[in-house]
């Protein structure tokens, strides 16, 4: 049993990681409009939000501000790179 939960949860990884970048994505499109709202401006600098592909390891960004977070992640997870 405890060789089933190991590798139930090494495939459950990418999940996990996606899951958790999206989460960090969430956190900064939240507080770049907070800071929008903070200082009053009309429009905010692209951000580097982070892929959601889930593959250990995956540095690759994608530069974007909230709103087009948004209408990205309404496709689905964020991917950035064509391996995804």
């Amino acid at each position: 049993m405890l060789a089933r939960d190991a590798l139930s949860w090494y495939a459950e990884r990418p999940l996990r990681a996606s899951r958790q970048r999206r989460y960090e994505n969430l956190a900064a499109r939240r507080q770049g409009r907070l800071w929008q709202a903070d200082i009053g401006l009309a429009e905010l600098p692209p951000y580097p939000f982070a892929c959601e592909c889930g593959t250990a390891g995956c540095a690759v960004t994608w530069p974007g501000t909230p709103d087009e977070y948004d209408v990205r992640r309404g496709k689905g997870w964020l991917t950035a790179h064509p391996a995804c």
